[in-house]
Protein backbone atom coordinates (compact mmCIF):
# COMPACT_ATOMS: atom_id res chain seq x y z
CA UNK A 1 0.00 0.00 0.00
CA UNK A 2 2.72 2.25 0.72
CA UNK A 3 4.16 1.72 -2.49
CA UNK A 4 0.67 2.40 -4.30
CA UNK A 5 0.37 5.70 -2.36
CA UNK A 6 4.01 6.74 -3.96
CA UNK A 7 2.95 6.25 -7.21
CA UNK A 8 -0.93 6.68 -7.60
CA UNK A 9 -0.89 10.09 -5.27
CA UNK A 10 2.54 10.69 -5.06
CA UNK A 11 1.94 14.35 -3.48
CA UNK A 12 -0.39 12.97 -0.62
CA UNK A 13 2.33 10.37 0.36
CA UNK A 14 4.82 12.91 -0.17
CA UNK A 15 3.02 15.47 2.51
CA UNK A 16 2.92 12.29 4.73
CA UNK A 17 6.31 12.02 4.70
CA UNK A 18 6.94 14.88 5.81
CA UNK A 19 4.62 14.81 8.99
CA UNK A 20 6.31 11.82 9.73
CA UNK A 21 10.00 13.31 9.64
CA UNK A 22 8.64 16.56 11.38
CA UNK A 23 6.19 15.32 14.30
CA UNK A 24 6.96 11.40 15.09
CA UNK A 25 10.11 11.12 17.08
CA UNK A 26 11.04 7.36 18.44
CA UNK A 27 11.29 6.80 22.24
CA UNK A 28 10.15 4.86 25.13
CA UNK A 29 6.13 3.59 24.92
CA UNK A 30 3.86 6.51 26.36
CA UNK A 31 1.15 8.26 25.75
CA UNK A 32 2.96 10.33 23.32
CA UNK A 33 3.93 7.73 21.26
CA UNK A 34 -0.02 6.77 21.10
CA UNK A 35 -1.05 10.44 20.05
CA UNK A 36 1.93 10.90 17.67
CA UNK A 37 0.76 7.56 15.99
CA UNK A 38 -3.04 8.85 15.98
CA UNK A 39 -2.00 12.05 14.80
CA UNK A 40 -0.12 10.48 11.55
CA UNK A 41 -3.16 8.41 11.05
CA UNK A 42 -5.33 11.40 10.63
CA UNK A 43 -2.12 13.07 8.49
CA UNK A 44 -2.42 10.65 6.28
CA UNK A 45 -6.02 10.37 5.91
CA UNK A 46 -6.32 14.16 5.69
CA UNK A 47 -3.63 14.18 2.70
CA UNK A 48 -5.64 11.48 0.87
CA UNK A 49 -8.97 12.78 1.02
CA UNK A 50 -8.32 16.15 -0.54
CA UNK A 51 -10.58 18.06 -2.88
CA UNK A 52 -7.65 17.47 -5.76
CA UNK A 53 -7.53 13.76 -4.98
CA UNK A 54 -11.06 13.19 -5.25
CA UNK A 55 -10.96 14.99 -8.62
CA UNK A 56 -8.03 12.23 -9.81
CA UNK A 57 -8.73 9.33 -11.69
CA UNK A 58 -5.11 7.52 -9.48
CA UNK A 59 -6.81 8.24 -6.59
CA UNK A 60 -9.30 6.37 -7.10
CA UNK A 61 -7.06 3.08 -8.69
CA UNK A 62 -5.48 3.79 -5.46
CA UNK A 63 -8.45 3.84 -3.10
CA UNK A 64 -9.98 0.72 -4.85
CA UNK A 65 -6.66 -1.44 -5.09
CA UNK A 66 -5.69 -0.34 -1.62
CA UNK A 67 -9.54 -1.54 -0.40
CA UNK A 68 -9.00 -5.19 -2.58
CA UNK A 69 -5.59 -5.27 -0.62
CA UNK A 70 -6.78 -4.97 3.20
CA UNK A 71 -9.98 -6.84 2.88
CA UNK A 72 -7.87 -10.05 1.64
CA UNK A 73 -5.75 -9.67 4.42
CA UNK A 74 -5.88 -12.43 7.20
CA UNK A 75 -3.07 -14.31 8.86
CA UNK A 76 -2.83 -18.41 9.08
CA UNK A 77 -1.81 -20.68 11.90
CA UNK A 78 1.58 -20.79 9.83
CA UNK A 79 1.70 -17.54 9.30
CA UNK A 80 1.41 -16.31 13.06
CA UNK A 81 4.04 -19.19 13.70
CA UNK A 82 6.05 -17.75 11.11
CA UNK A 83 5.82 -14.25 12.90
CA UNK A 84 6.56 -15.91 16.27
CA UNK A 85 9.74 -17.64 15.15
CA UNK A 86 10.67 -13.91 13.32
CA UNK A 87 10.23 -11.82 16.34
CA UNK A 88 11.93 -13.79 18.36
CA UNK A 89 14.52 -13.72 16.11
CA UNK A 90 14.64 -9.92 15.73
CA UNK A 91 14.76 -9.65 19.52
CA UNK A 92 17.95 -11.80 19.75
CA UNK A 93 19.79 -9.98 16.66
CA UNK A 94 18.97 -6.08 18.66
CA UNK A 95 19.43 -8.01 21.87
CA UNK A 96 23.18 -8.75 20.21
CA UNK A 97 23.48 -5.80 18.55
CA UNK A 98 23.27 -4.07 21.50
CA UNK A 99 25.46 -5.98 23.72
CA UNK A 100 28.30 -5.61 20.57
CA UNK A 101 27.55 -1.86 21.00
CA UNK A 102 27.57 -1.32 24.75
CA UNK A 103 30.66 -3.79 25.00
CA UNK A 104 32.79 -2.06 22.46
CA UNK A 105 31.28 1.51 23.16
CA UNK A 106 29.27 2.08 19.87
CA UNK A 107 26.24 4.71 20.01
CA UNK A 108 23.34 1.79 18.60
CA UNK A 109 20.79 5.07 19.46
CA UNK A 110 20.28 6.32 16.21
CA UNK A 111 20.34 2.70 14.35
CA UNK A 112 17.38 1.98 16.57
CA UNK A 113 15.91 5.39 16.17
CA UNK A 114 15.85 4.51 11.92
CA UNK A 115 13.93 1.20 12.66
CA UNK A 116 11.74 2.97 14.91
CA UNK A 117 10.81 5.37 12.05
CA UNK A 118 10.19 2.81 9.94
CA UNK A 119 8.08 0.68 12.13
CA UNK A 120 6.24 4.18 12.48
CA UNK A 121 5.31 3.87 9.01
CA UNK A 122 4.47 0.29 8.94
CA UNK A 123 1.75 0.77 11.91
CA UNK A 124 0.64 3.72 10.46
CA UNK A 125 -0.18 2.21 7.34
CA UNK A 126 -1.29 -0.94 9.19
CA UNK A 127 -4.32 1.53 10.72
CA UNK A 128 -5.05 2.81 6.89
CA UNK A 129 -5.76 -1.34 6.21
CA UNK A 130 -8.10 -1.41 9.08
CA UNK A 131 -10.17 1.72 7.93
CA UNK A 132 -10.03 0.70 4.41
CA UNK A 133 -11.36 -3.00 5.56
CA UNK A 134 -14.25 -1.43 8.04
CA UNK A 135 -14.82 0.97 5.23
CA UNK A 136 -15.39 -1.71 2.73
CA UNK A 137 -17.28 -3.84 5.75
CA UNK A 138 -19.54 -0.93 6.16
CA UNK A 139 -20.51 -0.65 3.03
CA UNK A 140 -21.21 -4.24 2.27
CA UNK A 141 -23.30 -4.31 5.27
CA UNK A 142 -25.28 -0.94 4.12
CA UNK A 143 -25.90 -3.45 0.86
CA UNK A 144 -27.05 -6.26 2.90
CA UNK A 145 -29.23 -4.19 5.08
CA UNK A 146 -30.79 -2.46 1.71
CA UNK A 147 -31.05 -5.40 -0.38
CA UNK A 148 -33.06 -7.27 2.97
CA UNK A 149 -35.21 -4.15 2.98
CA UNK A 150 -35.92 -4.41 -0.55
CA UNK A 151 -36.98 -8.12 -0.30
CA UNK A 152 -39.52 -7.96 2.03
CA UNK A 153 -41.66 -5.39 -0.12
Amino acid sequence: MILLMSFFVPESYRLFSVYMELHVRPGPISFDMVTDAAFSMAALIKSLFTAENILNPFFWLFLVLAACISTHIALSKEDLKGAAAGVTTLFLLLLLFNIFGAVFGLDSHEVMSTIAGYHAYTLVFSSLAVLFSCMTFGMCFLLCVLKKGMGSR
